[in-house]
């Protein structure tokens, strides 16, 4: 398996030019999940220091993925995703409003930046 994603340029899988030129390499990490489940993946859509959009993952790496897009309110957005259908309705995370400060403050020097982060349990995790 480990073979198979150093041989992928996954510039072509998703259309990411940001990995286009990217040597590959494998990063082991720490698990941070519960229970050996794997965290809801939150992705923040960040223009000019604000939130915009809030991407969540549900089940990543599995079958069954999906993907709900948010506002910073939790209000849920009509995004449409041909590869995903989407997750189920759900709370907003505990540290909402503490990972909307951290990605302010990390896409502060930025027009258009996404910030990935975790909530499991009482804590927030940076991701890259």
């Amino acid at each position: 398996m480990l073979e198979g994603w150093l041989e992928t340029n996954f510039y072509h899988v998703n259309w990411e030019w940001s990995y286009k030129h990217v040597p590959r390499r494998i990063i082991v990490e720490r698990f941070i999940g519960l229970d050996g489940k794997i965290p809801l993946d939150f992705k923040f859509y960040c223009f000019d220091g604000e939130t915009q959009a809030i991407s969540v993952c549900y089940d990543r790496f599995t079958p069954a993925e999906r993907w709900t897009w948010r506002d910073p309110s939790w209000n849920v957005l009509t995004f449409v995703s041909r590869s995903y259908p989407p997750g189920p309705p759900t709370p907003p995370p505990p540290r909402l409003a503490q990972m909307l400060g951290l990605a302010r403050v990390l896409s502060r020097d930025f027009d258009h930046i996404r910030v990935d982060l975790y909530c499991v349990g009482d804590r927030v995790y940076f991701g890259n």
